[in-house]
């Protein structure tokens, strides 16, 4: 379940649920009922057609910031650290504008049913979750909801989760050891992301690729994994 609907998402499920067992995505550490609830996964339909045997060890980008839905305080945040960024390898993604749409659908109509997404500030066209595979870290920040889907999608990308999202009670939390496989940053912490994000070094940014590797092969790769 996905607790809550729009436009306020509370984070406890609008249901009176009396003794029952709650499997639902997005619990927050409050209304959380540890050793009694489920805390799952916020899955992606659009992975069911990602070719993931594709991935390289290369990455162009050291951070990735993929969402659309973030709140406009922490969107402006991430603008002002790109555009401090000299060397070019923090990636912003927003929704392209109208017209650049239509133009990357007329030069290549075999888009059309895919995620385009553009570059902040270039608006350059890119296609999503393609790019995450060239990641080292993704962001994975709260919108409205606490949860979100982009958090399986850089996980199936072996892009390191960056989860900046106060109080979210993770999938699978109480035998996963996400310290292992992701970084957590308080949301009043999102300026400084970069220089945690450089301050980690490099065998332990292998040691988090592999777990990440080995958690969403075991527990997240499709919906029967998640329900095993």
């Amino acid at each position: 379940m996905l607790a809550g609907e729009s436009p306020d998402y509370s984070t406890v499920t609008d249901v009176q649920t009396a003794d029952a067992i709650i499997a639902g995505a997005g619990f927050n550490t409050q209304t959380y009922r540890y050793g009694f609830d489920f805390s799952i996964p916020f899955y992606s339909p659009i992975l069911e057609n990602y070719d993931r045997q594709g991935l390289s060890s290369k990455r162009n980008y050291f951070l990735i910031a993929p969402q659309l839905n973030m709140y406009d305080y922490h969107r402006r945040l991430m603008q002002e650290i790109v555009l401090e960024d000299s060397n070019n390898n923090i990636l912003l993604l927003q929704k392209c504008t109208q017209e650049i749409f239509e133009d990357k659908m007329s030069s290549s109509p075999e888009l059309e049913d895919h995620d385009i997404r553009c570059s902040f500030p270039a608006l350059t066209p890119i296609e999503y979750p393609e790019i995450l595979g060239q990641g080292t870290f993704c962001l994975i920040i709260r919108g409205v909801r606490l949860a979100q889907p982009a958090l399986i999608e850089s996980l199936a990308a072996n892009c390191i989760p960056v989860v900046v999202a106060d109080n979210l009670v993770m999938p699978f939390e109480e035998v996963i050891d996400w310290t292992l496989a992701s970084i957590t940053i308080r949301e009043a912490d999102l300026h400084s992301i970069a220089s945690v994000l450089k301050a980690i070094s490099a065998t332990r940014i292998e040691e988090m690729q592999r777990q990440g590797r080995h958690l969403y092969e075991k527990y997240f790769k499709d919906i029967k994994t998640i329900v095993e």
